[in-house]
């Protein structure tokens, strides 16, 4: 069985809907367990966290995702403190209860390639390079890869850290995350674009929907080979190139509003996914082209429902 922990999120429904396709038997355990989003399925179950039925499917797991996160880049602790008790305490709780359930699963950990490697890079970033957190949400995924390597030799299963770039996909609409999602909905909605700097940030953005299918594919393993691995197209693109794409494939003029950057809001994260695609067969298959075209199908889509 493969397990969703915390899948009610963005990612978290796109691989549901992938694991329904691949006909995987597959539980989801979230906080909210509001999945109306998904069609019924004879394959998946799901349950709220903290009750015997997400205990029932945690023992069944042979691969785990695990996706909780109460946090993103923009949130704001008052103290690193505060943000420790928030974020590592679930992770640590989660771990030392799988301890006592289940050792023999795979356990898949998201990470944020964007923000752990920290600012000042110019060129494109591997898992040789070393981790940099200047936010709190940076810093504990930094912290979050520790527990799990202190996890690691207690733990009969792989444990694996995936550094995610910039997913993309029709689950971003109408909540904030990713700008390629806003642009496009701006474009159609005929809303303004906020672009926090001179839009020249460089970044790298893979379909979320390839990712869900490479998830799908891990779980077949029968031992995913432990360790840490970027996931993300290896190409680079500026926000500027972004509101061009979009501008073109929908054939319309974006009004855009430039505003200050944030702290978090680096000039350059694009990583380098050679690992992963040698040693777990991840690829990224569509262009950024092919994604927006594809998107905007699904964004058409829900504004018209």
């Amino acid at each position: 069985m493969l397990v969703l922990y915390g899948g009610s999120g963005f990612i978290g429904r796109h691989i549901s809907e992938s694991s329904i396709r691949h006909n995987i038997k597959t539980g989801v355990i979230s906080r909210s367990c509001k999945l109306q989003f998904l069609n019924k399925s004879e394959s998946l179950t799901t349950a709220q966290v903290g009750t015997p039925k997400a205990e029932m499917l945690l023992k069944k797991a042979t691969t785990i995702v695990y996706l909780a996160n109460s946090s993103r880049p923009s949130s704001k602790f008052e103290t690193v403190s505060e943000m420790m008790s928030k974020e590592l305490k679930i992770l640590t709780n989660f771990m030392e209860e799988l301890q006592n359930i289940n050792t023999e699963c795979n356990f898949i950990y998201l990470s944020s390639g964007g923000q752990v490697y920290g600012p000042n890079h110019r060129n494109i970033i591997s898992e040789k390079n070393n981790t940099n957190p200047v936010t709190p949400y940076a810093l504990s995924k930094c912290l979050n890869e520790s527990i799990l390597q202190y996890f690691r030799p207690r733990h009969a299963g792989s444990i694996i850290v995936l550094r995610l770039a910039n997913p993309v996909g029709h689950w971003q609409f109408g909540t904030s995350h990713g700008l390629v999602t806003t642009a496009i909905t701006s474009a159609i909605m005929n809303e303004t674009l906020t672009i926090y700097g001179d839009g020249n940030n460089v970044r790298d953005y893979f379909d979320v929907d390839d990712f869900s299918d490479f998830i799908c594919q891990l779980h077949h393993f029968e031992k995913i080979p432990s360790g840490t691995f970027n996931i993300g197209s290896n190409t680079g693109n500026t926000e500027l190139d972004i509101i061009s794409a979009v501008e073109n494939n929908l054939s319309i003029s974006l009004e855009v509003n430039f505003v200050s950057v944030r702290n978090f809001d680096f000039r350059y994260a694009v990583l380098d996914s050679s690992k992963a695609q040698k040693e777990l067969g991840w690829k990224s298959l569509l262009s950024i082209d092919q994604i927006i075209q594809k998107v905007k199908e699904e964004v058409y889509r829900k504004v018209n429902n």
